[in-house]
């Protein structure tokens, strides 16, 4: 280890163990951890907490106005059957209502969406794959869409499907 931070104390109110600060206004990198290819089969950074109500990661980029919050990129061209980001979850029990991913967004007077997704396979693949192998019988639905806040006005729509191509 060439740098080893233990905080041994049982409690820090409201405290911070490590901070890097910087007041640079260019592209200045704060923090880089780079992994060369010899680390083929490590981590490049690993987050590990066993925090029960609180965040293991936090970004908050709230002075945004054209920029990105979080940016995950990759670009091997040599990729197969990788995946640019993996969420799993396990180990829960009866009871659960939370949600695997919340996705929450807001927007009084733009056109913004809540998620976009843009697909650029020239053969073959799908845009979004739902595969939901333990439905019951029940209350378990693969897709639900729900929408009960207001009425919905003349030109809108709660599902909308449209294509703009020649569909043989």
């Amino acid at each position: 280890r060439l740098i080893y931070s233990s905080h041994t104390g049982v409690t820090s109110t409201s405290g911070i163990l490590n901070e890097f600060a910087s007041a640079a206004n260019d592209e200045t990198v704060i923090v880089k951890v780079t992994a060369s290819d010899v680390n083929a089969l490590g981590i490049a950074l690993q987050v590990s907490t066993a925090t029960t109500t609180g965040s293991g990661i936090t970004v908050a980029a709230s002075a945004l106005t054209t920029g990105t919050g979080l940016a995950i990129t990759s670009s091997g061209a040599s990729q197969t059957s990788a995946n640019v980001i993996s969420v799993v979850q396990s180990g829960v029990t009866t009871g659960f209502t939370g949600a695997l991913i919340a996705l929450t967004s807001a927007s009084t007077t733009g056109s913004g969406a809540g998620m976009l997704v843009t697909m650029v396979n020239t053969s073959a693949g799908d845009g979004i794959k739902v595969v939901s192998n333990a439905l019951v019988a029940g209350t378990s639905t693969a897709f639900n869409v729900s929408h009960a806040t207001s009425v919905l006005g003349a030109g809108n729509s709660l599902v909308r499907i449209t294509s703009t191509s020649i569909d043989t």
